[in-house]
Formats: structure tokens, C-alpha cells, sequence
């Protein structure tokens, strides 16, 4: 910034100068060369003022530097103390934290034992804790009794987590007066001699087993499971051996599902009925199962299965040394899907339950019209060729034996009557073991050909669905709506049921 001054006064030049031209021309060329000094200094500024100005005003400036520097060191201030405060909630937080982990840690190893060694699974085990198996443990010389309070056993999963023992006459898991037992996400391999999985009792009839992600790997035996209320296998393998299982007195139900068998060798069955064995509830299964040369899947007959369609394979895939083939009767040799016990769908290598009758007219026998317009039922011998979950009673009546469902009901009847005689035939349905047949669910209606000869006959193709529930009764009932003129159904008429 310049600062103005003053213009320099010209020089004046005495008078006596002017009488002296030497002087004169001095005094001139002095005063130009002033007057051309002013000039190239600034003239009318003041180079040191302006300095003395500047630097009040950098003097000015640094002041109000200064107050901001002492403002933001007022800020800093106020942040370390925020950033001090916050240091330390994160460090009360993280003794919280502590203490909480610790208390965690306390409960978890108050109800959870960490299974090292066999030594861990040894003597009076404990109901309220569970057992946690921690690695592959050798088990040799170690059974495991299951206490009545019952018995929790966990792992990592069944590879990491292993009870192993390759002892004879050895049983894994045994009691005479067992609890719940839950196995979960552990490798079992019993493999001695004469030696099992289980020998399991119950202390009372209400105890379940349940058995979950776990694979026995190359077993002499699972052994015997006796009295159990429920058995309960997910996503379990069985890897080699023979991993036979005997189930035997009395239970409500057995669930195997989403499970696999591999690689075995000879077997008599893999479900075995031991003594007594009664399911009141049902036995059900999915598994993908390859038999080896020779061995059941199960051994059960319909004396081990108190209620209709309770044996019930569904969406299970059976094949024998690689090869599915559902006519093997060997895979089921004492029972089959067309045993009223059975229900078998959505199968592969095993044969599927289809609810169906067959029959047809045997013998004739002419069914007399006493009244016009009145229903009587239909005479004639039938003779049921083929069933599955239906029977005849009686002559003429068709039982469905267990379920419920739809079905499609095909008939082809030939009946002989008096020429131009109009005929109604009529399928009814009893709810009540065929006392009445109150229900009327399909009718036909055809007139008597008047053919050549002394045959004069009508043909009813017959075809519908209808709802039929267990011990419905079906039969066919036929009357004249032009007179009393008897009808006889000729041979090989017949009347099929068929599951929808």
C-alpha cells in the first residue's frame, strides 16, 4: 500500500546566480536532475512509510492469527476431553463385556462337560449336563451307562467329534432303566466282535431316543432298543458293517428320515422285530438305502403294526447292490404295500400302495322287479379278481378297508330284460356297515334293445369319481320304470374302484 507525500519544492535559484551564466547552468542542470530523481523514485510516494504501514498491518494480522490459533487450542482442548470421556465408556464396556463372557463361560461349564477322554464318560454321568465330545475319543474299556434322568451327547460334527472302540462283547450306550438319550453331530464306530451300538431299557414306557446328524461307521450291530416310546433318526449314515437294528417291545412310533446306508456287508435285515415289538403309533421312513447281495430293509410283519396303512414308506429310494428293482420281495419279506398295514407312495425300488377292487359277474341270477319304479339290488355272483385295501363282504357289496380318498368307480354292466322296457342302474353308498344304502352317487339310464332273437339286452358303461372314506360300502341297485319285468346281468358284466 503507497503512502502519499508531499511533492519535493522546486529549487529556487538565487538572483546573483542568474548574473553569473556558469552558475545558472549548474543551478538548472541541478534542478533537472532532482526534478528526474523525484520522478523515478515514486514521486509522490513514501517507500519507507508504506513499509512502516505494511508491516502494522502484518503486525495487525498475526494478532488476529494469534486469537485463532488460542481458539482452536480452546477446541482441541474440548476434544480430548470428549475423546477422554469416550475412552473411558469404551473401557467400562469392555469390562461389561468381560464380566458378561465370564458369566457365559460360567453357565456353559456349569451345564456342559467337555469330553477329552474316555475317563470323561466313565462312572455316574450326569442328566443335567451335556457331554460335548472333543475330538476322536477311544473308548476302549469304557461302556457308557445311561442314567434315568437321561443322557445328552453332542459334537462339533460327525467327523471331528468320534467315540470309537473296537473291543468284543462291548455295548456303547446301555441301561436297564434308561432315560431320554439325544445324540447330535457325532461319528460312532463300534466294530469288536459280538459287540453293539445300544442295549437300551427304559425306566418307564414314556422315554425317547432321538439321534440326529450322526453316522455309525462300519458296526458289528446297533443293537437292541427295548420299550422306548419314540425312536427318532435325521440325517444319520450308515457307513459299512452291518448296522443291523432290533427294535422290540412296546412303542408308539418310529421316524427314520433323511438318512443314507452304504457299503455293507451281508445282513439278515436292517430293522429288525425283536421280542414283543408292537408300533401303536407308526413306523415311517425316507431313506436312500443300497442293500448289499443279501438283507432286508425291514423284517416287520402286520403283527407288529396295530393300525391300518401305520407301515408307511414314503419317497424312500431302495436299491440292492446298486441295481432298484421294487419286485424283490426279499427287501420286505414279511409284509408288502398291498397289506391294509402298508402305505407306500411315491417310492423307488419298493412298490407303491394303489387302492383298487376288481370284479366281475360269475354267475347269473335274475333279480326280480316286484314293483315299477323301485330300486332292488342288482343279483348276480360276483368274484373279485384282484384287491388292495377293498373287500367283499358281502355278494354285491364293496368295502373300502382303510383311508380316505377319491376314486374312480368303472363299470360295464349287460343287463337282459323285456324288450323297450326302460331300466335305471344306480351306484349307492352305505355309511353304516351296509345296513342302508341311503346314498345315491351316480345313475344310468338305458332302454332294452329290441334285438333279434330271444336276447333283448341294454348296455350301461358306467364312469365317475366319487369320495369314499374307510368301511364305505358301495353296491349297484337296478329298477324298471315301465313295468314289473324282471332283469338278469349277464356274465362277465363287471365293476372295477380304482384310487384317484
Amino acid at each position: 500500500m503507497a503512502v502519499n507525500v508531499n511533492s519535493p519544492s522546486s529549487l529556487k535559484i538565487p538572483r546573483k546566480f542568474f548574473s553569473e551564466p556558469e552558475l545558472r547552468a549548474w543551478a538548472e542542470q541541478l534542478q533537472t536532475i532532482l526534478f528526474q530523481l523525484s520522478n523515478r523514485t515514486g514521486g509522490y510516494t513514501d517507500d519507507i512509510a508504506e513499509l512502516i504501514v505494511d508491516n502494522q498491518e502484518i503486525i495487525a494480522r498475526l494478532d488476529a492469527v494469534e486469537t485463532q490459533i488460542s481458539e482452536i487450542n480452546i477446541s482441541i482442548a474440548d476434544v480430548e476431553a470428549s475423546i477422554a470421556t469416550i475412552e473411558d465408556t469404551i473401557t467400562t464396556i469392555q469390562s461389561d463385556i468381560t464380566a458378561l463372557q465370564e458369566a457365559v463361560e460360567a453357565i456353559t461349564k456349569n451345564n456342559e462337560v467337555l469330553v477329552k477322554s474316555s475317563s470323561d464318560l466313565s462312572g455316574t454321568l450326569s442328566s443335567t449336563k451335556e457331554y460335548f465330545i472333543d475330538g476322536v475319543i477311544d473308548m476302549t474299556g469304557v461302556e457308557v451307562t445311561v442314567p434315568s434322568g437321561g443322557l445328552n451327547i453332542r459334537g462339533y460334527n460327525f467327523d471331528v467329534s468320534q467315540l470309537v472302540c473296537s473291543d468284543d462283547n462291548y455295548e456303547l450306550f446301555k441301561s436297564t432303566s434308561g432315560g431320554n438319550v439325544s445324540l447330535r453331530d457325532v461319528g460312532i464306530t463300534v466294530s469288536g466282535t459280538s459287540s453293539a451300538v445300544f442295549n437300551l431299557v427304559p425306566v418307564d414306557s414314556n422315554r425317547a431316543i432321538e439321534i440326529i446328524s450322526v453316522n455309525f461307521n462300519n458296526c458289528t450291530s446297533l443293537g437292541e432298543i427295548q420299550g422306548y416310546r419314540q425312536y427318532f433318526e435325521s440325517g444319520t449314515g450308515r457307513f459299512g458293517g452291518t448296522p443291523e437294528l432290533t427294535l422290540s417291545g412296546s412303542m408308539d412310533g418310529s421316524r427314520v428320515t433323511s438318512s443314507i446306508v452304504r457299503g455293507l456287508d451281508n445282513i439278515t435285515s436292517l430293522f429288525k422285530a425283536g421280542t414283543g415289538l408292537t408300533f401303536s403309533g407308526r413306523f415311517i421312513s425316507d431313506m436312500n438305502v443300497d442293500l448289499p447281495t443279501t438283507g432286508a430293509l425291514i423284517n416287520f410283519s402286520d403283527t407288529n403294526i396295530t393300525n391300518d396303512e401305520s407301515l408307511e414308506f414314503v419317497g424312500a429310494y431302495v436299491t440292492r447292490g446298486g441295481t432298484v428293482d421294487p419286485t424283490d420281495t426279499t427287501i420286505f419279506p414279511n409284509i408288502d404295500a398291498d397289506n391294509v398295514k402298508a402305505k407306500w407312495k411315491s417310492n423307488t425300488g419298493l412298490p407303491n400302495t394303489n387302492k383298487y377292487l376288481n370284479t366281475d359277474c360269475t354267475t347269473e341270477v335274475e333279480t326280480v322287479i316286484v314293483a315299477s319304479s323301485t330300486f332292488y339290488p342288482l343279483l348276480g355272483t360276483f368274484t373279485v379278481n384282484d384287491s388292495v385295501h377293498f373287500d367283499m363282504p358281502t355278494n354285491g357289496e364293496f368295502r373300502l378297508l382303510t383311508g380316505y380318498g377319491a376314486f374312480s368307480i368303472i363299470a360295464n354292466l349287460v343287463i337282459e330284460g323285456a324288450a323297450n322296457d326302460e331300466i335305471e342302474v344306480r351306484v349307492t353308498k352305505s355309511t353304516d356297515g351296509g345296513t342302508t344304502f341311503p346314498t345315491e352317487i351316480n345313475q344310468i339310464k338305458r332302454t332294452i334293445n329290441n334285438l333279434s332273437g330271444s336276447r333283448d339286452v341294454a348296455f350301461f358303461p358306467i364312469n365317475f369319481i366319487a369320495t369314499l372314506a374307510k368301511d364305505d360300502r358301495l353296491r349297484l341297485e337296478v329298477e324298471n320304470t315301465s313295468g314289473t319285468g324282471n332283469v338278469t346281468m349277464e356274465l362277465a358284466s363287471y365293476f372295477m374302484i380304482s384310487e384317484v
